[in-house]
């Protein structure tokens, strides 16, 4: 029969080229080292059987052949390891060259409807109106009051600058600021507003009706104003919630929420229901001040 050394002289000749195949390091990490110490044993005995003679392993036949098994065993998962990564590098590339093909339809994507918006705009520019327009805006609550995305609104009036330093024509169409552009956001409806401006903290925020005036751009969602005047509010401040239009009541709010949070009463119900009660109460707002400024357009009319 095959001796041990003869056979693992034979079978591991080849596994230097296998490990050439082996270059995925999930893989090789596997396999290099077992390899490298199974053709140690093989050159022990080897030397072993040259010292010794051939004779000196019929006792160990049992074992030898049971290694030869082994060996061939282990052969076949190499080989079948390599394979896999071969296909594991092949999959990595393709991969890689679909991400890559998707960043390119995307940059396509932008760059076509950037130029259908930017045609809309120039060819309409912005919207004007002699009376405001309502929008929804959200504001965390801190320490210190009311924080817009940038600003701290500390009175209920607002009126917008731009970081670039210009301040005619504020804010700007033409995309010479930003991003993002400059002027005061307020998304048209409440559920959009209430579904793409996750709120940070669920205790402390607040939900306005505000009224732009001044220069406005109209976007597809949301308007950009120079002025800004909240109306009404819906509020969380700790156990309290806030819902009120009193101009009064606005005020010592944006001056100081949690001491005027203390003249409302604790929340007892859920963060559901007190959501739907904001939005049931700004829905209601939305309405009366819509009808009021129509009002005033009819009697305004010639």
């Amino acid at each position: 029969m095959t001796s041990f050394a003869n056979m693992c002289s034979v079978g591991y000749g080849r596994v230097s080229d296998l490990e050439n195949g082996l270059e995925h390091p999930l893989i090789s990490e596997l396999t290099v080292d077992t390899a490298s110490s199974v053709a140690q044993f093989s050159e022990t005995i080897g030397a072993l059987r040259h010292q010794f003679g051939t004779a000196v392993f019929e006792e160990f036949e049992i074992e030898i052949e049971s290694a030869r098994k082994l060996e061939a065993k282990a052969q076949q998962r190499r080989m079948r390891a390599a394979t896999l990564a071969k296909q594991i590098t092949m999959l990595q590339q393709e991969l890689e060259a679909f991400e890559q093909e998707a960043t390119g339809y995307e940059r396509g994507i932008q760059a076509l409807l950037g130029t259908v918006v930017d045609r809309v705009e120039r060819g309409y520019g912005p919207a004007w109106s002699p009376w405001p327009v309502l929008g929804f805006r959200v504001w965390s609550i801190k320490r210190n009051g009311l924080h817009g995305a940038w600003v701290h609104w500390r009175s209920t009036h607002l009126t917008a600058t731009c970081r670039n330093g210009r301040l005619e024509d504020v804010p700007h169409d033409n995309r010479t600021c930003g991003p993002p552009s400059c002027g005061i956001y307020a998304v048209k409806r409440l559920p959009v507003l209430l579904n793409s401006y996750p709120i940070e903290d669920p205790s402390h925020f607040a939900i306005g009706l505000v009224a732009l005036s001044g220069r406005v751009v109209e976007h597809t969602r949301a308007y950009r104003a120079l002025h800004a005047r909240v109306v009404a509010l819906g509020a969380v401040v700790g156990r309290r919630m806030i819902l009120t239009s009193d101009p009064q009541r606005l005020h010592e709010i944006f001056a100081d929420v949690d001491a005027a949070s203390i003249g409302f009463p604790d929340v007892t119900a859920n963060a559901g229901e007190v959501d739907e009660r904001i939005k049931d109460f700004l829905t209601e707002q939305e309405r009366i001040h819509t009808t009021w400024t129509s009002e005033n357009n009819n009697e305004s009319s010639p």
